[in-house]
């Protein structure tokens, strides 16, 4: 008999492996963890009215930018383009995606709320999200025979019962998601990879990707400035300035 939670778990496990055996994962990793760090550090709630929205909003915005930046290597800034055959990106709706090995890759930040610790249940539903991320959802949904995710402590409802042929088949999933936590406690992040679906909950199945420790430091993609003293610290040099007389005018002493 068909199980979609096994099949949901067997395509998120083919997708974990895609993503690490291709750096993917790690790259994203850094650059999520740089962008944390950078916002965190300019973070001013009381001087410039910052909250967790601005914060996490700018986060997005920049990991999105960048990580396409990183994939078309059309930045200037960037030093290390992520070169990874058969990885392209896409921007539905403004949205982030990058595709690879037939599969789709949304980025999304789990609310503020959780911490580095996604709370799932607590998720809003896809149709309460954006229009793309409702989209992935819905195409999982329908990938899985109409398997629609269960409210939590309840066994998900089974899917009517399909040709043993069709049955038999490994369920191709279309959309996985990046969720990745952070704590304005700390610089570090966490990351997993999951299955969007349509249901009480907003993932069929989730997958942890990494764990930072508190003093975690990424290794950077962006170009580092020049070494040295910074403008105010050099030495200043007396300028080579010659004087030129004045000529007398007449009735001067």
């Amino acid at each position: 008999m068909f199980s979609s939670t096994a099949a949901a778990g067997a395509a998120l496990e083919g997708a974990v492996d895609a993503v690490t055996a291709c750096d993917l994962n790690d790259r994203l990793h850094s650059l999520i963890t740089e962008t944390w760090q950078a916002n965190l550090g300019r973070y001013e709630p009381d001087e410039l009215g910052d909250d967790a929205q601005t914060l996490g909003h700018t986060c997005a915005r920049n990991i999105a930018n960048r990580a396409e930046g990183l994939v078309l290597g059309n930045r200037e800034r960037d030093v290390d383009r992520w070169d990874i055959s058969g990885l392209s990106v896409a921007r539905p709706h403004g949205a982030l995606r990058l595709d690879y090995a037939g599969r789709h890759f949304h980025i999304m930040k789990a609310p503020m709320r959780h911490g580095r610790r996604p709370q799932w249940e607590k998720f809003d539903p896809w149709t309460q999200s954006s229009e793309v991320r409702e989209y992935a959802a819905r195409a999982n949904t329908m990938a899985l025979h109409g398997y629609r995710t269960a409210a939590p402590g309840q066994e998900a409802l089974p899917v009517s019962m399909l040709p043993f042929a069709l049955a038999a088949q490994e369920v191709h999933l279309p959309h996985f998601v990046f969720v990745w936590g952070a704590d304005i406690a700390s610089p570090g992040t966490s990351g997993w990879l999951g299955v969007p679906a349509l249901g009480e909950q907003s993932f069929a199945a989730v997958h942890p990707l990494w764990s930072d420790p508190d003093d975690y430091v990424p290794g950077g993609s962006r170009r580092r400035g020049p070494t040295g003293p910074s403008y105010d610290e050099r030495a200043t040099n007396t300028p080579a300035l010659t004087l030129k007389p004045r000529p007398a005018h007449e009735g001067q002493a």
